[in-house]
């Protein structure tokens, strides 16, 4: 399908940090699969401190719609999206699943006190947007730290 590698993203301090974020696609024992975002070092060409720091459940058959860029914003935030896994009359307006999502974090992986919905009770609290299909373009205006994010459009009009 379309999992697999879905980006890499260095921190803006790797030469002091040698910090390295990796969203891929991660399947499960009954041949599922989500999307997740792992934290490490790059220290001698070797990934060491691994850190899961979102396991985008729920699992699914589906092959497609992992989404999944990675960005950072002047202040340091991390940004990852996630597809809504081919269920986009579900997941992305659901608070509850992580697809169909922008998620934000701290750079150690933390969730950010003041994210939009880190109160909501049945919230995931990384959530900072939702209601999106398969977001794969992300990138934010140095300038205005203003994020700009693309996905796939739906067939026809």
């Amino acid at each position: 399908g379309q999992g697999g590698l879905l980006d890499v993203k260095v921190h803006p301090d790797f030469a002091n940090n040698q910090a390295i974020y990796i969203s891929y696609s991660k399947p499960n024992n009954n041949k599922e699969s989500n999307t997740a975002v792992m934290m490490a070092k790059l220290v001698n060409d070797e990934l060491v401190e691994q850190k899961i720091i979102m396991d985008a459940k729920p699992y699914t058959n589906k092959r497609h719609h992992f989404g999944s860029r990675i960005e950072f914003d002047k202040e340091g935030y991390l940004y990852v999206t996630i597809g809504d896994r081919a269920s986009r009359d579900e997941n992305p307006q659901d608070l509850s699943k992580y697809p169909g999502k922008i998620h934000r974090f701290n750079a150690d992986g933390s969730i950010p006190a003041d994210n939009p919905f880190v109160d909501t009770e049945g919230a995931i609290p990384s959530i900072w947007s939702y209601g999106h299909r398969n977001p794969q373009g992300l990138v934010f205006d140095e300038a205005t730290n203003t994020m700009w994010e693309t996905e796939h459009a739906p067939r026809g009009s």
